[in-house]
């Protein structure tokens, strides 16, 4: 492939509920190449497709389970939620999905369930040469309230479903390590612009990162920390290009997509607008 990769942001999650059957559907139909997508564990262990591991932000939880909200800590703060971990799968499907970012569309809300990991393979399998970038969420939390190794889940589960190509992502270093020795699947660590990791470590266990857009581009310039992956050799996804985002086009410093999209050099490109990548590459 000559133009980077584009892959849809918890699917068509401009118009649908992020990490939605329907929304990946339409993502695929659309023309992504792949489609990003986060996983976390259900109580009966299932792998869900969600971005948090709690669920107030995306679903009806409230009102279906009022009375099953407690405290964790997740990623060093106390927070009082519904928690994944604590329901069954068919607890899980009784929930259903809502727009969670303001200013979009609400057509779509409380329409549809939170998938498993398994139904979006199939649906992904039903489109010729289309892939998955896999986030595995919240590896520390896991072990910590659950006792279980979310990654060792996952490789279990892409051992087993082969039809289709599989990228492996994590923000969380030992979980980017331990796919190194457990798969020959490409893996990718993620890279927050609030916690920016060394380059130099991370070339030791990956050749592809994630980059916040945010540590890429400032002053009308790619930063130097762009200059020094490249210079390290390594594969490039950015991330998230919204294209309704103020913050975006002032940090680019332009109204212009087509400047914002092919400004940086990049190996990928993850997007909630599919469509607007693709008219540019």
């Amino acid at each position: 492939m000559n133009r980077p990769l584009i892959a849809a942001h918890r699917g068509l999650s401009s118009i649908f509920p992020e990490n939605t059957l329907e929304g990946i559907k339409a993502a695929l139909q659309a023309g992504s190449d792949y489609i990003e997508i986060d996983v976390v564990l259900s109580q009966d262990l299932k792998l869900m497709v969600c971005h948090d591991a709690f669920l107030s932000k995306v679903s009806n939880v409230e009102t279906i389970y009022p009375d099953r909200k407690c405290k964790r800590i997740l990623d060093g703060e106390e927070k009082d939620d519904w928690w994944i971990m604590d329901f069954k799968l068919e607890e899980l499907k009784q929930l259903r999905l809502r727009q969670c970012i303001l200013d979009r569309s609400k057509e779509h809300d409380w329409q549809f369930q939170m998938p498993t990991l398994e139904e979006v393979l199939n649906e992904v399998s039903k489109f010729q040469s289309k892939g998955i970038l896999l986030e595995v969420k919240d590896f520390k939390f896991h072990l910590q309230y659950q006792n279980e190794h979310i990654a060792a889940h996952v490789i279990k589960f892409v051992d087993n479903h082969k039809q289709i190509p599989i990228i492996l992502m994590s923000f969380e270093p030992d979980a980017v390590k331990f796919f190194k020795n457990e798969t020959t699947l490409e893996r990718v660590q993620l890279i927050w612009h609030k916690h920016p990791l060394e380059l130099e470590d991370v070339v030791k266990y990956t050749q592809y990162v994630g980059i916040d857009l945010l540590l890429l581009y400032k002053d009308g310039k790619t930063t130097p920390y762009y200059e020094q992956a490249r210079q390290l050799g390594l594969k490039l996804f950015g991330w998230t290009f919204q294209d309704d985002n103020n913050e975006l086009h002032q940090l680019f410093g332009t109204n212009d997509l087509k400047q914002i999209y092919t400004c940086l050099e990049l190996q990928g490109i993850i997007t909630e607008f599919p469509l607007t990548a693709l008219k540019f590459f």
